[in-house]
């Protein structure tokens, strides 16, 4: 009866394999494993932390603190992009459309955009020397070297609104084509997120811009708007002085104290308001290096990976 029976051998799969996580997707890819992938995730945070900045009520928006945080939300958003190209699976969506419009174009946005930023620091710094020069003037009580700060200062602004208004149309974006598309996914998914960085990038720089020069103006035009009525008072107060003999002392006496004090209430509000922009400037000085210096790494990565290598 023994001999009979046939004798078997087999090799049971391990439970542990069946159950890895590893295993149920496919482990040679060329593109993103799935749109939740953690660095994608961060990546799609900062973008909506970005765009909440922009949408900042009133009360908020446009203060120098509000303007500081703007541009530490960028440095955010441009590290987060930084580590995505770092991934080989972002990498190769973008080497095999290197001939694409959309690839060209996402290097001239950097471009662009580093060159933004790098003409920015440079006006941060000639405003800072121009708020400087207005400070003192307004402490000493000197009326010409006040006016000619203000007028440069004025200058800086206008660079400022400059700067914002090249780089708005840089957001429009040529699409992919159809066919690219229904070919891989992945290429398109890759687009898709550079593009939303891109414009993001594009419309938080703007609107830091834009703010540092409205910062500016309400200082420059309330150091404008007294330099007249400190003219105006120097002037009655030489009419007086001519006329002394037509006019009671004690009351030419209250009129020069009068006049003092609306002077000097005119220099406090002045001084309130460059000191503000002082910090403004001082605020975004470290932040705004950072972000010029990761746009132009971010761009030399991009040329990296886009350039074949032989």
């Amino acid at each position: 009866m023994m001999g009979g029976m046939r004798r078997s051998l087999s090799f049971p799969i391990p439970r542990c394999a069946a159950l890895s996580p590893w295993h149920r997707h496919p482990v040679r890819s060329s593109s993103l494993s799935c749109r939740f992938h953690p660095v994608v995730s961060h990546l799609v945070h900062k973008i909506r932390g970005l765009r909440a900045w922009h949408a900042a009520p009133l009360p908020l928006c446009g203060s120098p603190n509000w303007i500081a945080a703007g541009l530490e939300r960028l440095d955010a958003l441009l590290a987060a992009l930084a580590d995505l190209l770092f991934l080989p699976q972002a990498q190769e969506p973008l080497r095999r459309h290197r001939l694409s419009p959309w690839t060209d174009r996402l290097l001239d946005d950097f471009l662009r955009l580093a060159d933004a930023h790098g003409s920015f620091r440079a006006a941060l710094t000639e405003l800072k020397s121009y708020q400087a020069d207005a400070q003192v003037a307004l402490r000493r009580n000197d009326k010409p070297r006040l006016a000619s700060a203000v007028q440069a200062q004025r200058r800086a602004e206008k660079e400022f609104i400059r700067l914002a208004a090249g780089i708005r149309d840089v957001a429009r974006w040529p699409g992919m084509a159809e066919e690219e598309e229904e070919e891989d996914s992945g290429e398109a998914e890759m687009a898709g997120i550079m593009r939303k960085v891109t414009v993001a990038a594009l419309a938080a720089s703007g609107t830091v811009m834009v703010g540092v020069a409205a910062v500016s103006g309400a200082a420059t035009e309330a150091a404008a708007g007294g330099t007249g009525r400190l003219a105006w008072g120097a002037a009655v107060l030489r009419w007086r002085a001519r006329a002394k003999a037509m006019m009671k002392k004690n009351e030419e006496g209250r009129g020069r104290k009068r006049e003092r004090e609306k002077a000097a209430a005119w220099r406090g509000a002045v001084l309130a308001k460059m000191e503000m922009l002082e910090e403004c400037i001082e605020a975004l000085e470290s932040s705004s290096e950072r972000v010029f210096r990761t746009l132009v790494n971010t761009r030399v990565s991009l040329l990296n990976i886009l350039t074949p290598s032989f």
